[in-house]
């Protein structure tokens, strides 16, 4: 699986700028089915935008929800209940939600130019042994042991979601075929 990135851009804004969360208290002559009809939101419609929440609490105590706003209309406002997964709601989607997350394997580290992953151990006089992440920057370093730069790498790897492609992978994806070993030169014999 390649491993794809959330943009950089996407978090330029914060929650504020995106959407708002409200609360209110449900009047119990108002039942749960009764958010879902666009027009009981026709006095408020102004203040509401698309992906605004909405936490609903009953004053009964009957339900307490939320709700996101899907579309705003002239006429009212198109709710849909949080969370929901293209178009299941509710525990439905929550259930959908685990099994999603339980299913996802962790990402391959991907190769680099030189063919060896690009999370890997490394030892120089000015760092000791240190670890390099996924974007080739160094995760820690000033480790004693190449033992112990490999337990920090395994630790890392297993914090962003990730593991060590499999030798057989490593090998497929080389362009060069394996080395064969070279002839050893045989010494001329002085005459």
């Amino acid at each position: 699986m390649a491993i794809k990135y959330i943009p950089a851009k996407s978090l330029s804004q914060t929650a504020d700028y995106v959407y708002t969360r409200f609360c209110v208290e449900v009047p119990p002559s108002m039942k749960l089915e009764d958010l879902f009809v666009p027009v009981a939101w026709a006095h408020v419609r102004t203040q509401l935008a698309k992906h605004d929440i909405i936490r609903c609490i009953a004053e009964d105590g009957s339900f307490d929800v939320d709700l996101a706003v899907r579309e705003v209309e002239v006429g009212g406002v198109h709710m849909v209940p949080r969370p929901h997964i293209g178009g299941v709601s509710g525990v439905e989607a929550l259930e959908q939600l685990s099994e999603i997350a339980a299913a996802s394997s962790p990402a391959e580290v991907p190769l680099g130019a030189d063919g060896n992953p690009v999370v890997r151990v490394e030892w120089l006089p000015a760092t000791k042994w240190r670890v390099l992440g996924i974007s080739g920057g160094e995760v820690s370093r000033d480790h004693r042991t190449e033992s112990e730069a490999l337990q920090a790498m395994h630790k890392y790897l297993a914090s962003a979601g990730l593991q060590l492609p499999k030798l057989s992978g490593i090998q497929a994806e080389s362009d060069d075929p394996a080395p064969k070993p070279k002839a050893k030169a045989k010494k001329k014999e002085a005459a």
